[in-house]
């Protein structure tokens, strides 16, 4: 089990479930409420740096957490 943004209990699958996460990794880019910010990343590329960047340019065009 692991505790919601809300703090209440869930599970693993419920919480994946609900963000649309599955397989590994999967990124979730969540607010401090838990709001999506930006849709989830999936997989594993070919190439590390490629990977990287993704990741950067994402958090850097994320909306402000509120």
């Amino acid at each position: 089990p692991l505790t919601d943004f809300d703090g209440t209990r869930t599970t693993t699958v419920a919480f994946a479930s609900r963000y649309q996460g599955f397989g590994t990794p999967t990124l979730l880019f969540l607010s401090p409420r838990g709001d999506p910010l930006a849709p989830p990343k999936y997989g594993v590329p070919d190439i590390v740096d490629f990977y990287a960047y993704e990741i950067e340019e994402t958090i850097r065009n994320l909306p402000p957490a509120n």
